[in-house]
């Protein structure tokens, strides 16, 4: 039986590497797990770095990119990924639906 990983953190290049429970702590609290912060008049997109994988599957879902829109239909929306870069697109394509413009 394969063992997934519980915890992870990044490394200095941004990449997830498994961890321990003090390690993950350590950048919970830490800037350093924020991929990107917007706010557009009363909306907020938020992604971050978990460091919990979400998904169970083949690849660890540990970055979460999430629309705070109080009274839209897109208020609570979220996204899970694997990588940083892909979180950057994630919040990229996230402000394009806030904003009004066709999500590619």
């Amino acid at each position: 039986m394969k063992i997934v990983p519980e915890f992870w953190t990044l490394d200095d290049n941004k990449n997830p590497i498994p961890c321990d429970i003090w390690e993950w702590g350590e950048i919970m609290d830490s800037p350093r797990r924020i991929v990107a912060q917007d706010y557009i008049g009363d909306e907020h997109v938020s992604t971050v770095f978990l460091g919990l994988d979400h998904g169970w599957g083949a690849c660890p879902l540990i970055f979460e990119t999430m629309i705070f829109a109080p009274g839209k239909d897109y208020d609570q929306e979220q996204w899970r990924c694997s990588t940083w870069a892909d979180a950057e697109q994630q919040h990229a394509e996230a402000l394009k639906l806030v904003r009004g413009i066709e999500a590619e």
